[in-house]
């Protein structure tokens, strides 16, 4: 089920049910009828941009999170910041994903969280939605408010309304995902672009096709910067010899 189409049916039921598609940062607050659509984009920044196209075509809007720590990808390089402003130009929200796993105390998330949404909003047409990767109890059990920001896992969004998640391959429709829609329950929704593919796909299927596209990646960013690595080639030669 975890193919582009069964998404995109997703929110066309949703749709026709009279859903709202609402940013975190909306006013228009209620425990009925309102979806809010997020992605942890965590390591697939490039499937990303195929969720942000299906919801366009069905005008959804939601908002995708990415990892400024991440070790795969770099949030400033020339792929990543032009699918970021892609998606953006759709619509959609772009956010900065916390790894909370960092951090035992609350005051150095805090500190964390501040410092980096000022630096990458000089570069970023980010938010100031947050998202925390690899939540921690500190974040999940204690309703983290951070004056300025708005966290997707404050209790109004958590807990007060219905949360459903494909976290680690979850299989959320089995989860009262439908009998929530009938009744009109607003609801967190979350995916992660590296569980999605334009077809059904096994969990070892969906890795062996991630490390595909993350190979594509590093070879364009090769390309690209091909002259100064021929630089440094012919240093080492010079080196050697």
């Amino acid at each position: 089920m975890f193919n582009y189409e069964f998404y995109g049916e997703c929110l066309k039921i949703l749709k026709k049910s009279g859903y709202s598609f609402e940013s975190f940062s909306s006013e228009k607050y209620s425990e009925k009828y309102i979806v809010y659509l997020r992605h942890d984009v965590d390591n697939d920044f490039l499937g990303a941009y195929n969720l942000a196209k299906i919801e366009s075509q069905n005008k959804a809007k939601s908002i995708f999170f990415f990892l400024p720590n991440h070790s795969l990808y770099n949030m400033l390089s020339f792929e990543c910041l032009s699918l970021i402003k892609k998606i953006n130009n759709m619509g959609h929200e772009i956010g900065i994903h916390i790894d909370a796993s960092l951090f035992k105390e609350h005051k150095e998330l805090v500190e964390y969280t501040k410092n980096t949404f000022h630096y990458y909003s000089d570069y970023l047409p980010i938010t100031n939605i947050i998202s925390f990767h690899c939540p921690t109890p500190l974040i999940l059990n204690n309703n983290i408010v951070i004056d300025g920001f708005i966290n997707t896992y404050e209790k109004r969004f958590f807990k007060d309304i219905k949360y459903f998640s494909d976290s680690n391959r979850r299989k959320f429709w089995k989860n009262n995902f439908y009998d929530s829609i009938k009744k009109g329950l607003s609801m967190q929704f979350l995916t992660h672009p590296f569980w999605w593919g334009h077809f059904e796909q096994s969990i070892y299927e969906s890795y062996n096709n991630f490390s595909k596209k993350m190979d594509l990646y590093k070879n364009r960013a090769l390309i690209r910067n091909a002259e100064p690595i021929s630089i440094i080639a012919s240093w080492l030669n010079q080196e050697d010899n």
